[in-house]
């Protein structure tokens, strides 16, 4: 237990692992936690994930302890150290130097923010999905009069406006997230917002080659970095097909998560911030 300050600290409760049985968890947490059963199910539902709420010290601990029981690994995580991965920074245009990643101002081409490759602590790469296109489309004059012709011969109207709404999807595109340790940031690259001209001889027609392209040579310089499964399949260091997330909300969910898996996985006894 924390003493002095440090006994007001806040913790977020994180579960790697879906429980085989969920109502013996939900009682569990309602119990320790002092709260109704239906918050607790609300609770069991995020697993495995971040929980929502903040608790303090002896919450965790009694929770934690009952996790073990369950076979769930889980981890508390104070406030203070919790990645936040939200808001990031739009990236359009950047330099690589020996020391790090230099993003600058697409205007004036100046420094806005410096990432020396030791601070990059992860770069998390999948894709998106975009919204279709939608058009409205008019038939020519003598199509649209021979359409009404034949829409009054079978006893229909004219064309209604969603009857000439044509929807054009679009191929999902890439997206990465940067995050700097420290200073703490969070920068966002799309594959149809950057700029390749640093590729130089190896730049390739289309923004869909050249955006892995410019993620192996991110990954490269910034080779202590950690990498999700999914950015992995997307350098070709891994098979599988690259995965689609339908907003950089779940892109974002996704990276903290395998971020702190990978933090708890790994020796966490230096960290004063961490309970297990």
């Amino acid at each position: 237990m924390e003493t002095g300050s440090a006994s007001n600290l806040k913790y977020r409760l994180v579960v790697f692992q879906e429980p085989v049985e969920t109502e013996p968890v939900r009682i569990m947490m309602a119990r320790e936690l002092a709260i109704h059963p239906l918050d607790a199910q609300r609770l069991v539902a995020h697993m495995p994930g971040i929980l929502p709420g903040l608790y303090d010290a002896g919450q965790c601990k009694r929770v934690l302890n009952s996790l073990f029981e369950f076979q769930l690994p889980a981890e508390a995580r104070s406030q203070e150290s919790f990645p936040d991965l939200s808001r990031p920074k739009s990236v359009h245009e950047f330099n690589l130097t020996p020391g790090g990643l230099n993003i600058c101002d697409v205007i004036h081409k100046q420094t806005i923010n410096f990432l020396p490759w030791n601070q990059i602590g992860m770069i998390a790469a999948a894709k998106l999905e975009l919204p279709a296109v939608v058009t409205e489309y008019y038939p020519p004059g003598i199509v649209a009069g021979a359409a009404r012709g034949v829409r009054r011969i079978l006893g229909g109207g004219a064309l209604n406006r969603k009857d000439r709404i044509v929807h054009s999807p679009i191929a999902p595109k890439g997206e990465a997230i940067i995050w700097r340790k420290r200073p703490h940031g969070v920068f966002r690259l799309s594959e149809e917002k950057l700029r390749y001209e640093i590729l130089g001889e190896h730049l390739a027609e289309t923004a869909t080659e050249n955006f892995p392209r410019l993620l192996r040579w991110l990954a490269a310089g910034a080779d202590n970095a950690f990498l999700p499964e999914s950015s992995l399949i997307y350098l070709g260091r891994k098979g599988g097909e690259i995965p689609v997330y339908p907003d950089l909300e779940s892109l974002t969910e996704m990276a903290t998560m395998e971020l702190l898996r990978s933090w708890y996985r790994s020796d966490r006894s230096e960290s004063e911030d961490t309970m297990s």
